[in-house]
């Protein structure tokens, strides 16, 4: 699992945000977009939370949710936890 250390995740707000908003323009592309990572544990469901809450609407924990049932053994770690809520909050505060 991705370390959930600050330190090592220091442009991780900036990471998460890039990489769904990349998602959202394929996908309005009309392509169809395939999120991977070693397990799919942390990052690809943190990643697709992240899209379905700013690019669907979806509240983030609804978001997490969803994406939980559809990854079982999905398991994002607190730093990306954290990050998706500093995220989707400034989102609604812009």
């Amino acid at each position: 699992m991705p370390s959930a250390s600050p330190a090592d995740n220091q442009y991780v707000d900036f990471t998460l945000t890039e990489a769904a908003d990349m998602v959202a323009r394929m996908r309005r592309e009309g392509k169809t977009v395939l999120l991977h990572c070693v397990q799919a544990h942390s990052r690809t469901p943190t990643v697709g939370a992240l899209y379905a809450a700013r690019h669907l609407g979806v509240p983030i924990d609804d978001a997490l949710r969803k994406v939980n049932a559809v990854l079982p053994m999905a398991n994002p770690n607190p730093a990306f936890v954290a990050a998706l809520r500093r995220i989707t909050v400034e989102g609604q505060n812009a």
